[in-house]
């Protein structure tokens, strides 16, 4: 039965830089799961604008972000699977309005997060940008912060991924908001477990959505340590959608795992991190307090962490 115009029903919703490209990866090729050519369209964050103002610098919004029938067209192929998933990580941050249209457009959604250390999530924030050349090697994650502080601020609408370190790293709050609309299909993961305790977590996930269970055997050639980029950033446009299509798919069945290392090799660079100064982690440390211990321990009282058993 075709579930044409219907909206997603399985949201990834956070944090960036907190595992969730791998736990899409991994969700994605379940047969109860559909998912779209694009991982984060982030529709509930940007309708209704065209473009992103910043310290004037102009970015057009892409038409599947802003517009509902572009946004729904990504869904069209959705059609036996029990969830469509859209794993837009910004809808995390100060998500006040986000979580009530999800709720409003959505409401027996399933809704998860996974939550990182602030100060390893920016640093792994950071060294994406810088990758991808969305900031500048010499700009520094004080400089980018300070700025951000402004806009938010001057609660300038919307923001882009540059300017977002604090506001995806502030978890508490947006726990309450989710957890409010959702209830009990709301589910929050730690980053850690996905290095420590990939087993239960998945087993815990595919509970969660009552879903057949996903054995780590089948995940091989999924490498869930090392963070990657496109060696040119116009692959972006070419292998991403080929990822998700019939040829993409093809692809992982018939093409041996050696040769899939070797190509990996050719069209990716493994991320570079760098280190961040005692001043920086004491200034993010300020701003944030104690939101990361609050915030789990708000998620163990209201029962809705993973808490792994290693």
């Amino acid at each position: 039965m075709s579930k044409k115009n219907k909206y997603p029903n399985f949201f990834i919703v956070g944090a960036p830089r907190s595992g969730t490209t791998f736990i899409h990866s991994v969700l994605q090729n379940h047969r109860d799961i559909f998912s779209s050519h694009v991982k984060e369209p982030a529709f509930f964050k940007y309708k209704g604008f065209d473009n992103i103002v910043e310290f004037n610098q102009i970015t057009e919004i892409e038409d599947y972000a802003k517009n509902k029938n572009d946004y729904l067209a990504l869904y069209k192929n959705w059609e036996n699977e029990k969830y469509c998933i859209d794993a837009s990580t910004h809808y995390f941050a100060k998500p006040q309005k986000i979580a009530k249209d999800i709720y409003e457009k959505s409401p027996d959604s399933k809704i998860i997060v996974f939550l990182r250390n602030p100060i390893d999530r920016i640093i792994s924030h950071n060294s994406l940008h810088i990758n991808l050349q969305r900031v500048k090697k010499d700009e520094s994650i004080f400089e980018i912060i300070e700025k951000e502080l402004i806009l938010i601020k001057k609660n300038i609408e919307p923001w882009s991924h540059k300017y977002s370190y604090i506001r995806c790293s502030s978890y508490l709050e947006s726990l309450k908001i989710y957890h409010e609309y959702f209830q009990d299909n709301f589910r929050v993961y730690l980053f850690e477990d996905i290095k420590n305790d990939l087993d239960g977590l998945l087993n815990d996930i595919t509970k969660f959505l009552d879903i057949d269970n996903i054995s780590t055997n089948e995940l091989k050639n999924l490498n869930k340590n090392k963070s990657r980029t496109y060696r040119f950033s116009f692959l972006d446009f070419i292998i991403t959608p080929l990822r998700f299509s019939f040829v993409g798919k093809i692809y992982k069945r018939i093409v041996p795992n050696f040769l899939k290392k070797y190509i990996r090799q050719f069209f990716y660079n493994d991320l570079k991190t760098r280190d961040i100064d005692k001043k920086t982690k004491e200034f993010i440390e300020k701003i944030l307090k104690n939101d990361f211990s609050e915030s789990i321990k708000f998620s163990k009282l209201n029962n809705i962490l993973y808490e792994s058993k290693k």
